[in-house]
């Protein structure tokens, strides 16, 4: 393979790595601030997980990973707080 496919491929590979994604869930179960926050800290101890935004009023929450990182186990998180979860 020549240097500059290599390096191509290179650069394709950490680009790939670094992507961030977002993953917005739709909670049932909260009812006040405290749910909310409750939420918020179980998705951040999922790791790879970067930012967590829930929402009260919408029922939703925002989730950004700074690598791949399994839906399911941001729903566990979420059920194993106490609350379901699905994507949306």
């Amino acid at each position: 393979m020549n240097i500059y496919l290599e390096s191509w491929f290179l650069n394709v590979k950490e680009t790939l790595m670094n992507k961030v994604i977002q993953v917005k869930l739709k909670i049932d179960g909260m009812s006040c601030q405290h749910c909310v926050m409750r939420i918020q800290k179980a998705l951040q101890k999922v790791p790879g997980v970067s930012s967590v935004k829930v929402d009260l009023a919408k029922e939703e929450a925002e989730v950004t990973t700074d690598r791949a990182v399994q839906v399911q186990d941001l729903i566990s998180a979420v059920v194993d707080a106490g609350y379901e979860a699905r994507v949306i």
